[in-house]
């Protein structure tokens, strides 16, 4: 799978959005459990989930139908509103995202 696009949350660093040349947008969502709580420095603004072992503590979530094949190419992430361009020049706007 090719990844066209990557974007952080613009509120929550823990979750990230990826779009993808076979018509994937995925919700990534660093869960920061008690498990990784020693981890992390809580006093440190760098405080993230990602900084610990993301391979533990990942969920992954598709934000489109496994029927939408189209490539899409861009998004961007405001508050709850995800924006994507595809290859036909469509911008598709899905909403409410939850993080």
């Amino acid at each position: 799978m090719i990844f066209w696009d990557v974007a952080f949350h613009d509120i929550d660093c823990n979750t990230v959005f990826t779009c993808s040349e076979d018509g994937e947008i995925w919700q990534w969502n660093c869960i920061n459990s008690p498990a990784y709580a020693s981890v992390l420095d809580k006093s440190s603004a760098l405080s993230t989930g990602w900084l610990s072992n993301p391979k533990s503590c990942v969920e992954v979530e598709s934000l489109v139908p496994s029927t939408f094949k189209m490539p899409v190419n861009c998004l961007d992430i405001r508050d709850n509103v995800l924006v994507a361009g595809t290859d036909n020049e469509s911008i598709y706007i899905i909403s409410p995202i939850v993080v």
